[in-house]
């Protein structure tokens, strides 16, 4: 809690990262370049003032390493194939981003720290909503080109975090109903059906962490004969 400028690194290194969108192959990728640095450069210094865990622990060096057995194996992979590079580079910077992000937030943060990195990726998965949708409306051209644009890189994240609210932590309120319907309208919209799929287990899941237990979960299938 020391450092004051924490909570301005967390927001430089999420914010940037919601407006995401689907330029031009042949244009300038200056405008990527300036909202990614900025982020990278915001969770390095995350990851410098973050507190150390006293103890080692199996399951997060476990984690840890298949992290970076992924990131390995995707670059010999490329060079085994011989991609073009740039295009190759698209691919791998978000999972590069991940793995920052993961970084930052394996870290024992007190309670308040919690919080305001919570508020801010809240408010960022909102800000790629809200992006997304709207450029990809503005730039998508007809209906049918419309429909691959108008969805958030954040989008299935943002519905966790909502159906979570909703189903495990009991708080409802009506600007976060207000989002969650906005994001059933896109997934409407969208040709991506999967992601229906995806929300349908978000919210399976969501259902069995807030049961206190399998009989609560399934009564039908706990009931005696």
């Amino acid at each position: 809690m020391r450092n004051k400028f924490a909570v301005v690194w967390m927001w430089i290194f999420m914010l940037p990262l919601a407006f995401d969108f689907k330029g031009a192959e042949t244009a300038s990728k200056a405008i990527q370049i300036l909202l990614t640095v900025p982020s990278m450069a915001a969770g390095c210094l995350l990851l410098l003032i973050a507190p150390r865990f006293a103890r080692r622990s199996r399951m997060r060096t476990l984690v840890t390493s298949l992290f970076l057995i992924t990131m390995l194996g995707s670059i010999a992979t490329q060079m085994l194939q011989g991609n073009d590079s740039g295009n190759y580079m698209r691919v791998i910077l978000p999972f590069l981003l991940m793995l920052l992000g993961y970084f930052v937030g394996c870290r024992p943060w007190d309670a308040q720290r919690l919080e305001q990195i919570e508020r801010a990726m809240y408010w960022s998965m909102i800000a790629s909503l809200i992006f997304s949708f709207g450029f990809g409306m503005a730039t998508g051209g007809d209906l049918e080109s419309v429909c691959f644009r108008i969805v958030s890189v954040t989008f299935l994240c943002l519905q966790w975090l909502l159906l979570h609210e909703f189903v495990v932590a009991k708080h409802i309120t009506k600007f976060t109903v207000l989002i969650f319907l906005a994001t059933i309208v896109i997934e409407l919209l969208s040709v991506t059906r999967s992601l229906l799929v995806g929300t349908v287990l978000l919210f399976a899941y969501a259902t069995w962490l807030a049961a206190p237990s399998l009989k609560h979960l399934l009564p039908w299938a706990c009931a005696p004969p």
